[in-house]
């Protein structure tokens, strides 16, 4: 379980974005990732003012998942 401010939105994982209550290794890989891209690319990879914002832009970039990507 984890509050709904559980990192910066810049680096919060696409399934936390999505409601998920599941706290996994997989959500501080991603924050780790978006981490070493903005070090790479000297920004951040993803920036946005809402969840909103957020996964639309996670989207955009590598498409929508389809229902059997995401449980």
């Amino acid at each position: 379980m984890h509050t709904p401010d559980i990192s910066t939105l810049w680096y919060r994982a696409p399934e936390i974005l999505l409601g998920s209550s599941n706290y996994t290794e997989a959500i501080d890989a991603w924050a780790t990732g978006c981490i070493l891209a903005e070090m790479v690319l000297g920004k951040p990879m993803f920036q946005a003012n809402s969840e909103l914002g957020m996964i639309t832009n996670i989207f955009h970039l590598f498409g929508t998942p389809k229902q059997a990507d995401y449980p």
